[in-house]
């Protein structure tokens, strides 16, 4: 058994579930580096709120972020409520 097979089964005994990585790497850190990207823009009042937060959902499924993620639910309220509201 390889080192990291054996890790994968040491995680599932102890109860961990980990998240594998996706087989398309670059994706994923493209879209993290989105997010990272957009949430430094809005602290730095270069892109609004609702845009920024809008950009950080779409790119969380391609960054393969859990949903239910604490850090990321203002973010989903925030399309949410908004996703009727045009950018401008």
């Amino acid at each position: 058994m390889t080192r990291r097979a054996k890790q994968g089964q040491d995680d599932i005994i102890r109860g961990e579930a980990r998240q594998t990585m996706s087989w398309n790497e670059a994706e994923i850190l493209a879209a993290r580096r989105k997010i990272l990207k957009s949430a430094q823009d809005m602290l730095a009042g270069q892109l609004s709120y609702i845009e920024g937060a809008r950009n950080i959902v779409t790119a969380s499924t391609k960054a393969r972020l859990d949903e239910r993620d604490v850090d990321l639910l203002p973010f989903v309220g925030i399309v949410s409520e908004t996703d009727a509201l045009p950018l401008w």
